[in-house]
């Protein structure tokens, strides 16, 4: 009942793809019938039973997303697959902390703004003032930029993509966390600063551009919606002759007037200047909060595809064990190993000598 009653509250669970003319479109189906299986099986059969769950969707019939209730003689699972182009990390967290507090016996409150009310108001603002600051801005960053940045493969004969191999390098975060707080900078920006000064040695260039994300929810109004939010946006660097603080403080002036402008969607910038996102940086200390039933805390289990969506992408967060990491993962298919720890190790080095 709980999760029926989510899928009543966020109109983008319902939605599928649809034509209007030549024009793709979003279609929000609110008579479509809410199926939630529920079944039994061996708590053994689990991992199985899992595996076999995730499914290629209709993206023309919907719905996009897919949820089964599974009792064990141990546990009860709910298995839950949603596409991303209606579901987020911050969907994915409120979905969990409103699927408690019903299963606690709390009220949810509806959408106050839906994602059709987004998009509508970010069509709109392509005519504003904002958003022509916004794609200015850009202009002045990449138009200096030679092309995205590459770490050359040094397999013998590399492949076209590979498969994702995941690795993790150990980050001294208290250290960093009392060196940025010392000097009012955050770590985020630091340990974007060491990975662009790292970058810069192995892909022997000292212009830099990656990309990273925002979770898009500036905009209050969203706080409790459930869509696609989430924007990549083109981050660049320039390794000159300066200070390590003069470095790290134009590194975290970068990140915030980049985000400042992110109305201007990564679509049009990667036209505009024919740019890809090769490599990715994201910051994700703290993203997923812990949720509980009763009091009891609810275990999450992530599934990820084994199809590189990058070609390197570092992520900084708590390895396997809770323990602050460059979670580095790349494609095997152009990369090795013993290079990819040996970026991973810099990149650690780099943020502590700082």
């Amino acid at each position: 009942k709980a999760a029926e009653t989510l899928v009543k509250t966020h109109p983008m669970l319902q939605a599928h793809l649809g034509s209007a003319g030549s024009d793709i479109i979003q279609i929000v189906d609110l008579e479509q019938p809410i199926e939630i299986a529920q079944n039994q099986c061996k708590e053994e059969d689990i991992p199985h039973y899992k595996w076999e769950f995730v499914k290629p969707f209709n993206l023309r019939q919907g719905p996009l997303y897919r949820m089964e209730i599974v009792s064990t003689e141990e546990y009860v699972y709910l298995l839950a697959d949603v596409h991303h182009l209606i579901f987020d990390g911050a969907s994915f967290n409120l979905f969990l902390d409103q699927l408690c507090d019903l299963m606690n016996g709390k009220d949810i409150e509806p959408e106050r703004f839906t994602y059709a009310d987004f998009v509508a108001a970010q069509k709109e603002a392509e005519n504003s003032e904002e958003y022509a600051e916004a794609r200015d801005f850009f202009q002045e960053r990449l138009s200096k930029i030679e092309g995205v940045t590459e770490v050359p493969a040094d397999l013998t004969n590399p492949q076209e993509q590979g498969v994702v191999e995941t690795l993790y390098c150990p980050l001294n975060f208290d250290e960093i966390d009392s060196f940025c707080r010392q000097r009012n900078i955050s770590p985020a920006h630091h340990i974007l600063a060491a990975t662009f000064y790292a970058l810069s040695r192995f892909a022997n260039n000292e212009q830099l551009c990656i990309t990273t994300i925002s979770n898009g929810r500036s905009d209050l109004r969203i706080s409790n919606t459930v869509g696609m939010f989430v924007n990549t946006l083109a981050l660049s660097a320039f390794i000159e002759e300066q200070s390590v603080m003069d470095f790290i403080n134009e590194t975290s002036k970068n990140f915030d007037e980049t985000l400042r402008h992110e109305t201007y969607p990564f679509a049009r910038v990667a036209a505009d200047y024919d740019l890809s996102a090769e490599i990715m940086f994201a910051y994700q200390m703290g993203v997923l909060e812990g949720h509980e039933y009763w009091g009891q805390p609810v275990t999450m289990e992530l599934f990820e595809s084994d199809t590189p969506k990058f070609r390197i992408a570092f992520y900084i967060q708590n390895d396997p064990e809770g323990k602050p990491s460059i979670c580095l993962q790349y494609d095997n298919g152009r990369y090795s190993k013993e290079l990819m720890q040996s970026l991973a190790q810099s990149i650690s080095n780099a943020a502590n000598a700082f």
